[in-house]
Protein backbone atom coordinates (compact mmCIF):
# COMPACT_ATOMS: atom_id res chain seq x y z
CA UNK A 1 0.00 0.00 0.00
CA UNK A 2 1.41 3.64 -0.92
CA UNK A 3 0.25 5.77 2.16
CA UNK A 4 0.28 10.12 0.55
CA UNK A 5 -0.27 11.80 4.17
CA UNK A 6 -0.82 15.44 4.03
CA UNK A 7 1.31 16.60 1.17
CA UNK A 8 1.47 20.07 0.21
CA UNK A 9 4.00 21.90 -2.53
CA UNK A 10 4.09 25.22 -3.48
CA UNK A 11 6.73 27.06 -6.25
CA UNK A 12 7.46 30.67 -5.40
CA UNK A 13 4.90 31.00 -2.63
CA UNK A 14 2.37 29.69 -5.21
CA UNK A 15 0.39 26.99 -3.51
CA UNK A 16 0.46 23.15 -6.08
CA UNK A 17 -0.73 20.85 -3.68
CA UNK A 18 -2.10 21.25 0.26
CA UNK A 19 -3.04 19.14 2.46
CA UNK A 20 -3.82 16.40 0.18
CA UNK A 21 -3.79 12.65 1.54
CA UNK A 22 -4.90 9.43 0.31
CA UNK A 23 -4.06 5.48 0.48
CA UNK A 24 -3.77 3.10 -2.35
CA UNK A 25 -3.92 -0.46 -2.22
CA UNK A 26 -1.52 -3.01 -4.06
CA UNK A 27 -2.72 -5.14 -7.23
CA UNK A 28 -4.54 -1.66 -8.15
CA UNK A 29 -4.53 0.69 -11.51
CA UNK A 30 -5.06 4.39 -10.63
CA UNK A 31 -6.17 7.17 -12.55
CA UNK A 32 -5.12 10.64 -11.52
CA UNK A 33 -7.35 13.15 -13.21
CA UNK A 34 -7.84 17.05 -12.59
CA UNK A 35 -7.47 20.38 -14.35
CA UNK A 36 -4.04 21.93 -15.67
CA UNK A 37 -1.72 23.24 -12.84
CA UNK A 38 -3.54 21.51 -10.17
CA UNK A 39 -0.23 19.10 -9.25
CA UNK A 40 -0.74 15.57 -11.18
CA UNK A 41 2.75 16.05 -12.28
CA UNK A 42 3.68 17.30 -8.94
CA UNK A 43 2.62 15.05 -6.65
CA UNK A 44 3.81 12.22 -8.91
CA UNK A 45 7.47 13.59 -9.26
CA UNK A 46 6.92 13.83 -4.94
CA UNK A 47 6.15 9.86 -4.69
CA UNK A 48 9.38 8.85 -6.78
CA UNK A 49 11.45 11.85 -4.71
CA UNK A 50 12.58 13.83 -7.92
CA UNK A 51 10.28 16.70 -5.98
CA UNK A 52 10.51 16.85 -2.38
CA UNK A 53 7.38 18.31 -0.67
CA UNK A 54 7.15 20.80 2.17
CA UNK A 55 5.54 19.49 4.34
CA UNK A 56 3.61 15.60 4.35
CA UNK A 57 5.11 12.29 4.14
CA UNK A 58 4.94 9.30 1.46
CA UNK A 59 5.26 5.84 2.43
CA UNK A 60 5.23 2.33 0.76
CA UNK A 61 4.84 -0.67 3.13
CA UNK A 62 6.64 -3.32 1.37
CA UNK A 63 9.59 -2.80 3.22
CA UNK A 64 11.57 -1.56 0.21
CA UNK A 65 13.30 2.30 0.01
CA UNK A 66 10.36 4.12 -1.79
CA UNK A 67 12.78 5.74 -4.38
CA UNK A 68 14.26 2.71 -5.75
CA UNK A 69 10.45 0.89 -5.79
CA UNK A 70 9.27 3.38 -8.32
CA UNK A 71 9.92 3.89 -12.04
CA UNK A 72 8.49 7.63 -13.31
CA UNK A 73 7.95 7.79 -16.92
CA UNK A 74 6.94 10.84 -18.88
CA UNK A 75 6.62 12.18 -22.25
CA UNK A 76 10.34 13.76 -22.57
CA UNK A 77 12.42 11.48 -24.04
CA UNK A 78 15.32 13.94 -23.02
CA UNK A 79 16.85 11.33 -21.06
CA UNK A 80 17.79 8.53 -24.00
CA UNK A 81 20.79 8.56 -25.21
CA UNK A 82 20.22 9.34 -28.85
CA UNK A 83 23.06 8.46 -30.57
CA UNK A 84 22.98 4.85 -29.43
CA UNK A 85 20.48 2.26 -30.48
CA UNK A 86 17.29 1.14 -28.98
CA UNK A 87 18.68 -2.11 -27.52
CA UNK A 88 21.74 -0.45 -26.58
CA UNK A 89 19.61 2.70 -24.56
CA UNK A 90 17.74 -0.08 -22.30
CA UNK A 91 20.58 -2.47 -21.35
CA UNK A 92 22.91 0.94 -20.36
CA UNK A 93 19.47 2.15 -17.90
CA UNK A 94 19.09 -1.03 -16.96
CA UNK A 95 23.02 -1.48 -15.45
CA UNK A 96 22.34 2.46 -14.28
CA UNK A 97 19.62 0.66 -12.21
CA UNK A 98 21.71 -2.26 -11.19
CA UNK A 99 19.28 -4.46 -12.97
CA UNK A 100 20.82 -6.43 -15.61
CA UNK A 101 19.48 -9.09 -14.27
CA UNK A 102 16.40 -8.09 -16.65
CA UNK A 103 17.98 -7.85 -19.82
CA UNK A 104 16.33 -10.94 -20.75
CA UNK A 105 12.97 -8.92 -20.71
CA UNK A 106 13.88 -6.32 -23.61
CA UNK A 107 13.52 -8.98 -26.07
CA UNK A 108 9.82 -10.18 -25.58
CA UNK A 109 8.83 -6.69 -24.30
CA UNK A 110 9.26 -5.43 -27.57
CA UNK A 111 7.84 -8.25 -29.67
CA UNK A 112 4.50 -8.19 -27.36
CA UNK A 113 4.59 -4.40 -28.85
CA UNK A 114 4.94 -5.63 -31.67
CA UNK A 115 8.29 -2.94 -31.98
CA UNK A 116 10.73 -5.72 -32.50
CA UNK A 117 12.31 -4.36 -35.43
CA UNK A 118 13.56 -1.43 -33.81
CA UNK A 119 15.97 -2.69 -31.37
CA UNK A 120 18.74 -1.88 -33.89
CA UNK A 121 17.46 1.68 -34.53
CA UNK A 122 19.35 4.76 -33.06
CA UNK A 123 17.18 6.30 -30.75
CA UNK A 124 16.94 9.31 -32.34
CA UNK A 125 15.36 8.11 -35.81
CA UNK A 126 12.29 6.57 -34.07
CA UNK A 127 9.19 8.56 -34.04
CA UNK A 128 7.48 10.37 -31.28
CA UNK A 129 5.38 7.21 -30.25
CA UNK A 130 8.04 5.04 -30.90
CA UNK A 131 10.33 6.70 -28.17
CA UNK A 132 7.05 6.83 -25.84
CA UNK A 133 7.01 2.56 -25.99
CA UNK A 134 10.51 2.20 -25.58
CA UNK A 135 10.58 4.85 -22.48
CA UNK A 136 7.86 2.47 -21.22
CA UNK A 137 9.34 -0.63 -21.73
CA UNK A 138 12.34 1.12 -19.87
CA UNK A 139 9.69 1.42 -16.59
CA UNK A 140 8.42 -2.20 -17.35
CA UNK A 141 11.96 -3.95 -17.10
CA UNK A 142 12.73 -1.81 -13.62
CA UNK A 143 9.79 -4.56 -12.67
CA UNK A 144 8.93 -1.03 -9.94
CA UNK A 145 6.31 -1.97 -7.22
CA UNK A 146 5.37 1.71 -8.19
CA UNK A 147 4.57 2.56 -12.27
CA UNK A 148 4.08 6.21 -12.25
CA UNK A 149 3.03 7.00 -16.04
CA UNK A 150 2.48 10.86 -16.68
CA UNK A 151 0.69 11.32 -19.93
CA UNK A 152 2.55 8.36 -21.67
CA UNK A 153 -0.31 6.98 -23.65
CA UNK A 154 0.53 10.45 -26.05
CA UNK A 155 1.18 9.33 -29.78
CA UNK A 156 0.24 5.57 -28.83
CA UNK A 157 -1.42 4.17 -31.75
CA UNK A 158 -4.61 1.92 -30.62
CA UNK A 159 -3.48 -0.93 -31.15
CA UNK A 160 -0.37 -0.74 -28.80
CA UNK A 161 -2.64 0.94 -25.99
CA UNK A 162 -4.25 -2.29 -26.12
CA UNK A 163 -1.43 -3.92 -25.40
CA UNK A 164 -0.13 -1.61 -22.94
CA UNK A 165 -3.30 -2.35 -21.09
CA UNK A 166 -3.89 -5.83 -20.75
CA UNK A 167 0.01 -5.91 -20.18
CA UNK A 168 -0.16 -3.17 -17.23
CA UNK A 169 -3.40 -5.77 -16.09
CA UNK A 170 -1.17 -8.33 -16.26
CA UNK A 171 1.45 -6.65 -14.39
CA UNK A 172 -0.63 -5.73 -10.69
CA UNK A 173 -2.27 -8.82 -11.19
CA UNK A 174 -0.60 -10.91 -8.38
CA UNK A 175 2.59 -9.44 -7.90
CA UNK A 176 1.70 -6.29 -5.09
CA UNK A 177 2.23 -3.34 -7.54
CA UNK A 178 0.78 -0.30 -8.18
CA UNK A 179 0.01 1.81 -11.60
CA UNK A 180 -0.42 5.72 -11.08
CA UNK A 181 -1.15 7.30 -14.36
CA UNK A 182 -2.04 10.46 -15.82
CA UNK A 183 -3.69 11.11 -19.08
CA UNK A 184 -5.33 13.19 -21.17
CA UNK A 185 -7.35 10.53 -22.97
CA UNK A 186 -10.12 9.43 -20.77
CA UNK A 187 -10.96 6.44 -23.86
CA UNK A 188 -7.68 4.38 -22.79
CA UNK A 189 -8.68 0.88 -22.29
CA UNK A 190 -7.89 0.19 -18.70
CA UNK A 191 -9.48 -1.64 -16.28
CA UNK A 192 -9.06 0.91 -13.27
CA UNK A 193 -9.42 0.29 -9.86
CA UNK A 194 -9.80 3.85 -8.53
CA UNK A 195 -9.73 7.72 -9.26
CA UNK A 196 -7.70 10.02 -7.75
CA UNK A 197 -8.76 13.40 -7.93
CA UNK A 198 -6.52 16.96 -7.36
CA UNK A 199 -8.37 19.99 -7.69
Amino acid sequence: MLILNNISKSFNAKPVLTDFSSSLESNAIYRLVGPNGVGKTTLLKIIKGIVTQDQGTVSLNCGSPLKSSASYIDGNNRSFLHRLTVTQNLVYFLALNKQSKNKYMIEPLMEEFKIAALANEVFSALSAGQMQLIALIRGLLEQPKLLLLDETFANIDQERAQILANHLGQFVGDSERTVILCSHNDSLPLDVTGTIQLG
